[in-house]
């Protein structure tokens, strides 16, 4: 659903991606520096994710053009895991790629006879009930002689139901898959929603900022641990998160719309704070804020707007599950 003009014709969508601050690797920061190529990568990624599966299921020289899709998609993945930090999700698509590589190609690759282990034994094959019966030998396995069918109607059906589900996806709403027909998509977990940089990368990025009080009065940042707060863009803001679990748990707190989770995440900060420091230098209070920066077109560079997401005090009674507790209890 990669339909925003950043794609097609504009081809700044490569571009837009790698200035999310929070995604973009060192390498995807150096790539910033050839805006033609940016271009150029931007059309071949959205014009091969519509051929793509097309040659997947390419009839004529079937083995060969299958095997190039997969690995051309393979190295597209390769080129997202080193320009972002997306988490497993470029490594995932690389392996759901592996049952498309013909047997042509596996047959070169695996050791001789790899894929003939599992065939039938000489007992079942010499089995004289074996012709008479409603079981038949398959390429080595004993399937019945309605399991052939049956799974082709279930196949086609998951395929028509996919597509559908996607087009209800591009259709913004206009059509929509039947209601007692979505718990099977999400049963599967075959409900999909082609959402990554869709359909245009997004503009709006930052970096946090965690001021703490101490009771001496000191002021401290809560995310290098530092003396003194400074509200200077970082060199590398996708450094500040120390795995893709917080990455995608901050950013979960700036999109998110229950105050709770700022509760939660605050008396985690006191916690870890005050469990480590002497009475004088324990946290009083913090707050969240969010530097919000926009992304411009051609290089321009826009000016950050301070955001105060969140104000917690320390050592305040607050309510959780309709209790009151404290919050360095907790």
């Amino acid at each position: 659903s990669k339909t925003g003009t950043e794609w097609w014709p504009e081809g700044s969508a490569v571009y837009y991606a790698l200035n999310i601050d929070q995604h973009a690797t060192a390498f995807g920061q150096f790539l910033l520096n050839f805006p033609s190529l940016l271009k150029l990568l931007t059309y071949g990624v959205f014009f091969f994710e519509i051929i793509g599966p097309i040659l997947l299921f390419f009839p004529v020289y079937t083995s060969v053009i299958r095997t190039a899709a997969v690995f051309t998609f393979a190295f597209m993945h390769i080129g997202f895991a080193a320009g972002l930090y997306i988490g497993a999700f470029p490594f995932i698509d690389i392996v759901s790629l592996i049952p498309f590589l013909p047997t042509t190609f596996l047959d070169r690759i695996l050791p001789k006879g790899f894929l003939n282990k599992y065939k039938t034994t000489k007992n079942h094959r010499k089995s004289k009930n074996l012709e008479k019966s409603p079981v038949k030998i398959y390429h080595g396995r004993i399937i019945s002689k309605f399991q052939k069918p049956i799974l082709a109607i279930v196949l086609i059906f998951l395929l028509m139901y996919v597509f559908l589900w996607n087009i209800s996806a591009l259709s913004a709403g206009k059509y929509k898959i039947p209601q007692n027909l979505r718990p099977i998509g999400q049963i599967l977990k075959i409900d999909q929603n082609w959402g990554v940089f869709a359909p245009y990368p997004m503009k709006n990025d930052g970096w946090f900022v965690i001021t703490g009080q101490l009771n001496n009065g000191e002021l401290i940042d809560l995310i290098s641990n530092t003396k003194g707060v400074s509200w200077e863009k970082p060199k590398s803001i996708s450094k500040l998160y120390r795995n893709e679990h917080w990455r995608k748990y901050m950013n979960y707190l700036r999109t998110g719309n229950s105050s709770m989770k700022f509760v939660t995440y605050g008396a985690y900060l006191c916690r870890e704070w005050n469990k480590n420091h002497i009475e004088m230098q324990k946290l009083k209070e913090l707050k969240i804020y969010f530097m919000l920066e926009r992304t411009l077109p051609n290089y321009q560079v826009s000016t950050p707007q301070k955001k105060m997401l969140f104000r917690y005090y320390c050592l305040k009674n607050v309510l959780v599950n309709n209790t009151i507790v404290k919050s360095d209890e907790w």
